[in-house]
């Protein structure tokens, strides 16, 4: 499991899979789009995107996982939005626990991108 999958609870019901709303939308082939700054909301449903600063910030997708007693559990994993441009937005308590503000440092590695905390350089920027 990566550091972004998280199991968030053990699954109580099937309240978001067999609710009257995700019933119909799965009979007719349709999506429900619900729009509200309640978080408790997004734990019913297998997706959700945030919104910040005018822009899609993080998609969270959610499955159920059984592990080898049976025992069933919802897992999340969260990603980074990255617009057309190529620009994202990284989460405010992993930019504050860094202290980064203003720029950061990239780094191209054979499968990822480094970001760094910019190390106060100098620099014309």
């Amino acid at each position: 499991m990566s550091p972004k999958d998280s199991k968030t609870k053990p699954i109580r019901s099937r309240r978001s899979s067999s609710s009257p709303l995700s019933l119909s939308a799965e009979k007719s082939g349709t999506t429900v789009v619900i729009v509200t700054h309640d978080q408790a909301v997004a734990g019913e449903v297998r997706r959700t995107v945030a919104i910040r600063d005018g822009r899609t910030s993080t998609e969270v997708l959610r499955r159920t996982e059984v592990d080898e007693t049976g025992q069933e559990s919802l897992v999340a994993r969260e990603y980074a939005m990255l617009d057309r441009a190529g620009r994202l937005q990284l989460p405010a308590e992993y930019t504050t626990a860094l202290g980064m503000r203003d720029r950061v440092l990239l780094e191209l590695e054979e499968d990822h991108i480094q970001v760094w905390p910019d190390g106060g350089g100098g620099g014309s920027g």
